[in-house]
């Protein structure tokens, strides 16, 4: 198999599975919302952990499309600044609550210098770090914000799928 087709390979795949885990996000907020769970701290982070893997792995469909490798972490501005310079004509925006969450990183975990959203990663599935250290509170994501906000970037990442397509002629 040539790099170029592995990469193709690479980018259907991760493209496929970031638009699944952003449809799961989208359903999961719907379902807590309507069995009135949308409060519960402990409901919370897990649709906003799907939708974290879900622009994840479309950042880093983007860059395998554009035969780019792309890092092993889970920085979603990191990865979105590496996407938006292979991709610049097919943007891809962030929820708000994702947003919001980049400015304050820098002071947010102490003994650590400028920590990225990779510890949010990690912050939304685990309560401690590897060391036992308890992370930072994580604040309440509106759920009905939230799975506003993911039907932009669902409409978006199914948009950018055709358009990457089309740019690399493939048919899929």
């Amino acid at each position: 198999m040539s790099t170029a087709d592995r990469f193709k390979k690479e980018a259907i795949e991760l493209s496929w599975t970031a638009n699944a885990y952003l449809d799961c996000a989208q359903r999961l907020c719907k379902a807590l919302i309507d069995e009135e769970y949308e409060r519960s701290i402990h409901h919370n982070r897990f649709p906003l952990h799907l939708a974290f893997l879900a622009l994840e792995l479309w950042f880093k469909a983007g860059l395998a499309a554009a035969q780019r490798p792309y890092p092993k972490h889970h920085d979603l501005a990191k990865l979105r600044q590496l996407y938006l310079q292979a991709m610049p004509d097919i943007p891809l925006s962030l929820p708000s609550f994702f947003e919001k969450l980049i400015p304050t990183s820098r002071d947010l975990f102490e003994e650590r210098p400028a920590p990225d959203l990779e510890y949010h990663f990690a912050r939304l599935r685990y309560s401690s770090d590897r060391r036992g250290q308890p992370y930072p509170e994580l604040a309440m994501a509106d759920l009905s914000e939230l799975r506003d906000e993911l039907e932009n970037p669902a409409r978006a990442t199914h948009a950018a799928q055709m358009r990457i397509w089309k740019k690399y002629g493939w048919n899929a």
